[in-house]
């Protein structure tokens, strides 16, 4: 199913200018960044289970994964795809 939603979304997307693209993650970095700030410490430690087959995860460690291990490894390939290493 991310495949497919993947996929529709490079359809979708794929007369992007880079422009366009470097401010629409701008944007969704700023208001990602204004929510992950507004979480209290508590909130953080709250945990849950998101995949049947994995262990729960607390918000904090979903944050940790999702927007910045994840994102980093998109920015490496991408770097790895321009060549500019």
């Amino acid at each position: 199913m991310l495949d497919e939603r993947n996929a529709q979304h490079a359809k979708d997307f794929a007369g992007c200018t880079k422009e366009e693209t470097l401010a629409l993650h701008r944007k969704g970095a700023t208001m990602a960044a204004a929510v992950v700030r507004g979480f209290s410490d508590e909130q953080l430690a709250k945990s849950g289970v998101l995949f049947t087959d994995a262990p729960p995860m607390t918000v904090e460690q979903l944050i940790m994964a999702a927007l910045i291990h994840h994102t980093d490894e998109h920015y490496g390939s991408i770097r790895n795809t321009i060549g500019d290493k």
